[in-house]
């Protein structure tokens, strides 16, 4: 195996959440709408961030943009 081989399997941690993922599945009554709004590609990253941070979510820009591209350790 060459190690370019081995970088898909070095990108992501099987069985691992992000932090979106988790965001979401500890929002409580919002995690519908906030699972709607990640979905969502005419929400901007940094608008979305903006809004859950001011409602208290401790999460970044840069985490939401690699879920939202499937390059983060749950692959979404």
């Amino acid at each position: 195996m060459s190690l370019r081989d081995e970088i898909p399997g070095a990108v992501r941690r099987p069985g691992t959440t992000c932090r979106v993922a988790t965001l979401i599945a500890t929002a409580g009554k919002d995690s519908g709408e906030i699972a709607e709004l990640v979905a969502d590609p005419t929400i901007s990253a940094r608008a979305l961030i903006r809004v859950l941070q001011r409602h208290g979510y401790d999460i970044n820009d840069n985490s939401l943009t690699r879920h939202r591209r499937g390059d983060c350790v749950c692959g979404n």
